[in-house]
């Protein structure tokens, strides 16, 4: 049964609650009193009252939350609007019961309920579902608010009221948070430092690198200019010149001939850093046969070759041997009054090549006093030079080069020649 007011368009609907005999009536079944009192029959009876003295229950009911779980575990305690309840970040799981204090007709009572930051509308009930569940909720503060209304549709707007603050883990925490990105900055301002003082030492690293090569270059130079020393090119070409003129003109173009090739593998290996051993020994040939000219055959040479170096593919650093070659010939073979012979013999031995070049000179000590007699003072650049050139090598590599020079004597201890041993570490091309 249903009162309608045409002039606000309104319903108010009544059923068995309200008193009616039940919630079928028969049609045609119903009677106006003079009186004005109104009469309605149905399968279960009729129903009689005089519209005038039904009265709008307009009183709003006062709202109340009943209870609140965690996990459908109750919270005991009594709930006030306003009332703030702190969860942790895993008590996300919650449920809210709620009544409207009308007793008039409380099957009737409506609710409405929203989760502020989480609901977008407003949620209608009617009094068989007083709960509002959630899940799921992500840490931060809400605001629960539920209203209801009574039997005749009277909304309690204000309603009640409750902050929910949902706390976040640890790692989720604004404390935390500095302290990461403070953790975070000083990982990247340490990477940034030492990525910055990696560059340097790099760089510095590469200006030395760049200094010694210079400097390797300078003394390479120097060695190349040492052998081709204007004396060392006179004298030869002198010695060339008188098998021209004495007419012997096939030892004129051998002897010329050694001496270009000389020329272009001193001016072609001066560029290389490394180069093959053969082409180190073709040089080292050349030389001390010319040097042979020079001295009208004062001395022969002997080279002993390891079967195991080879010579094609292992590469060396160019003019290494020289120098003491010529050491040899200049201060021991030439003021020697026999024959002299020199050995030059190479071995392999791991990483490196040893190297022995062995004369019968006159040795070391007799060789000095022969220049403090003649007044001459001066060491020997090829030898100074040299040193120089391992010194920077060694400042390239581990594994370091090496000179011993040793004195040689007879059985009745009278010098008799040097030993120069050379560790020179080799390069696989």
């Amino acid at each position: 049964m249903s009162k309608f007011n045409p002039a606000t368009g309104e319903f108010i609907n009544y059923d068995i609650n309200d008193g009616l005999q039940g919630n079928e009536f028969n049609g045609g079944a119903w009677f106006h009193a003079g009186d004005g009192e109104m009469f309605f029959g149905g399968m279960d009876g009729y129903n009689s009252f005089i519209p005038e003295e039904i009265a709008l229950n307009e009183q709003a009911p006062r709202i109340v939350i009943t209870s609140f779980e965690k996990f459908n575990e109750a919270v005991g305690r009594e709930f006030c609007d306003g009332d703030t309840i702190r969860l942790n970040h895993d008590d996300n799981f919650f449920s809210i019961e709620f009544s409207a204090l009308d007793y008039t007709n409380p099957a009737k009572n409506k609710y409405a309920y929203i989760l502020e930051e989480y609901d977008e509308e407003w949620n209608y009930r009617d009094a068989g579902r007083r709960r509002a569940e959630y899940t799921r909720v992500s840490p931060g503060s809400y605001t629960f608010r539920v209203k209801g209304s009574n039997n005749d549709g009277i909304w309690n707007e204000a309603g009640i009221s409750l902050h929910i603050v949902i706390r976040p883990p640890w790692w989720d925490t604004m404390i935390f948070r500095g302290i990461f990105g403070a953790f975070i900055f000083a990982l990247l301002w340490s990477f940034i430092y030492w990525r910055i003082r990696t560059m340097k030492r790099k760089h510095e690293v590469e200006k030395k690198v760049l200094a010694i090569e210079k400097e390797l270059f300078d003394i390479q130079q120097k060695a190349l200019q040492l052998q081709m020393n204007p004396h060392f090119i006179f004298n030869s070409l002198n010695a060339i010149q008188s098998f021209v003129i004495a007419s012997n003109t096939d030892k004129a173009i051998h002897y010329l001939s050694k001496f270009s090739q000389l020329m272009r593998l001193i001016l072609s290996n001066s560029r290389e850093t490394s180069i093959p051993v053969k082409d180190e020994l073709t040089a080292l040939k050349h030389y001390m046969d010319i040097e042979r000219l020079r001295f009208d055959n004062k001395f022969d040479y002997e080279l002993e070759i390891d079967n195991n170096i080879d010579q094609e593919f292992m590469e060396i650093p160019p003019m290494i041997i020289q120098p003491f070659v010529e050491n040899a010939i200049i201060h021991g073979l030439v003021h020697s009054p026999d024959q002299g012979h020199i050995k030059i013999s190479l071995q392999l031995q791991k990483n490196f090549i040893f190297c022995t070049i062995e004369d019968n000179g006159i040795g070391r000590k007799k060789a000095q006093e022969i220049r403090d007699a003649s007044g001459i003072i001066r060491r020997s650049r090829g030898m100074l030079i040299t040193r120089e050139r391992l010194e920077i090598l060694n400042k390239q590599n581990k594994e370091k080069f090496s000179v011993q020079v040793t004195d040689l004597h007879n059985d009745s201890n009278i010098p008799s020649g040097t030993r120069v041993d050379i560790n020179i570490l080799y390069f696989d091309d």
